[in-house]
């Protein structure tokens, strides 16, 4: 079943743009994997249904998938033969707007190789900043992406725990020093340090919770 909005104010919209970076959308927040676009394009309903059949089977019914993008844009095209004019052309299909960092799909409860040789998001050997390099067969132009192991927080110990929430707030402190400056690169990086402190937390209380 193809995704398309369930009722619109306006089915005839006007062409927009694609220019800029996403501004949302752009982390993965559901899953441990994600999908990041590299180029701007329209994604139709037919590409999002292929795209989620291939990565369906790929992972051969394990770990879970969501779909981060919805076709909420209608495009319009007239017939071949038509003369020039007499009012917009019938609608055609609908379309998801996608600018570069904008996360396509996310997966969990998956290795890194499923993840990245089964469901096609190729990840070459080098890496930055827990991000891989892919290039989908389906899909050109996209980022493997890759979160913080949430199973790694639930195997360290308490001291451990401690000890890199001690390192990522003086982290956060240098680099808010930074944003003050007018120095900093990334202003991402603080969003992400902050939600990777409240998951070490987290865990400190349950583990102070079944000491006590």
């Amino acid at each position: 079943m193809p995704l398309m909005p369930e009722r619109v104010k306006y089915r005839k919209m006007h062409r927009g743009n694609r220019a800029g970076l996403a501004t949302r959308g752009q982390t993965v927040a559901f899953g441990e994997y994600g999908l990041m676009a590299l180029e701007r394009c329209w994604m139709d309903t037919k590409q999002i249904e292929a795209a989620r059949v291939a990565i369906a089977r790929n992972m051969k019914r394990h770990g879970k998938m969501w779909i981060r993008i919805f076709p909420q844009k209608s495009f319009t095209k007239k017939p071949l033969e038509t003369r020039m004019g007499k009012g917009k052309g019938p609608l055609e299909s609908w379309v998801a707007v996608i600018r570069p960092a904008n996360v396509l799909f996310e997966v969990d409860g998956v290795t890194e190789a499923v993840a990245g040789s089964r469901c096609g998001w190729r990840p070459p050997s080098c890496h930055q900043d827990e991000t891989r390099l892919a290039a989908s067969a389906g899909l050109t132009g996209t980022l493997l992406m890759k979160k913080t192991q949430r199973k790694e927080i639930q195997e360290k110990t308490l001291a451990e725990l401690l000890a890199d929430s001690r390192n990522w707030r003086q982290e956060i402190f240098n680099l808010r020093l930074q944003q003050a400056s007018a120095q900093l690169e990334k202003p991402a990086r603080l969003r992400t340090l902050r939600r990777d402190i409240a998951r070490i937390e987290t865990r400190i209380s349950q583990l102070r919770k079944q000491a006590a």
